[in-house]
């Protein structure tokens, strides 16, 4: 199919995407995806045409995203050392200087955050804060959310489609290029929240989408993955989780927070904890299109 490769699919006509997203409405619609529209969108020097799908029941915008044989895991070798001589990383990000790049099959995953109006209509475990229906899930332990969006046949992203997600065909520090700019996310730093007005940002609150059209990714709030802790120098990165043989590592938390400065929001800032997270951890939901087809035989 053309959307397993990015570059395929970026040289196709409208005529061709279009004709292959027909391909594949059918189990999408079974799982409660209603096709939009085949939008483009543009950050920095990058342009990408995203299928943009509805999940009637959560009332969510989930981007479907090419794939890539050639996708290049962690920091730039250029830029990686700045990043040890500054202390900006919490687990390692150098897989092996890039060398070996992974393969990355289409997948589904909202343009932003889960909101507290889904998560409280199907069943979400009491939130110790609440901001409003349409302002995100805050607070929340990672494994609730996992058993939470089962019943969709969703779950979280992996660690590698999250970084794949966010990175948005660049390879840069952040997905806008290699220089902070608080014009493109929340941080410390244009954010003045204190005890007595603290409160979650809310969709069309956030500032502009990546290149494939996602909000919120860098800053914000911290994102759940699907991964339980580990190195890249131990455990080789897949789109598959990974998952410690011993079910009590930690977790990861991916895209940094707005309490943080540049240091800690960017693309590829990975931040260990314990699974019940605690404030601020947030979750965005996932499927791949091998899973969607799957779930539609």
């Amino acid at each position: 199919m053309l959307i397993d490769n990015i570059l395929q699919w970026q040289e196709a006509t409208p005529e061709q995407r279009q004709a292959e997203i027909d391909t594949i409405k059918a189990p999408l619609n079974e799982l409660g995806f209603e096709f939009i529209a085949l939008r483009q969108f543009t950050m920095a020097d990058n342009q990408f045409d995203i299928g943009v799908f509805f999940h009637q029941k959560l009332q969510m915008a989930f981007h479907l995203l090419p794939g890539s044989d050639n996708f290049k895991v962690g920091a730039a070798p250029d830029y990686y050392s700045k990043l040890v001589t500054d202390g900006s990383m919490d687990l390692d990000e150098n897989d092996f200087e890039q060398k070996y790049p992974i393969v990355i099959t289409p997948f589904l995953i909202s343009d932003y955050l889960l909101p507290e109006q889904a998560w409280d209509k199907y069943g979400g475990v009491k939130l110790d804060c609440n901001f409003g229906c349409l302002h995100p899930i805050t607070g929340v332990h990672r494994d609730n959310v996992t058993d939470w969006a089962e019943q969709f046949s969703l779950r979280l992203p992996s660690e590698m489609e999250w970084e794949y997600a966010c990175k948005a065909g660049t390879n840069s520090m952040f997905y806008w290029g290699d220089e902070p700019d608080t014009q493109y996310a929340w941080t410390k730093f244009n954010t003045d929240f204190n005890a007595d007005n603290y409160r979650t940002l809310t969709r069309d609150e956030q500032k502009a989408p990546n290149g494939f059209g996602l909000l919120g990714m860098i800053g914000n709030l911290p994102e759940w993955v699907a991964d339980d802790a580990y190195s890249y120098q131990q455990q080789s990165p897949s789109q598959t989780a990974y998952k410690s043989l011993f079910g009590d590592d930690d977790a990861i938390l991916r895209g940094g927070w707005w309490r943080y400065g540049f240091n800690f929001n960017r693309s590829t800032s990975r931040i260990q904890t314990g699974v019940d997270g605690g404030d601020g951890c947030s979750a965005r939901l996932a499927i791949s299109l091998p899973e969607v087809i799957e779930n539609g035989k």
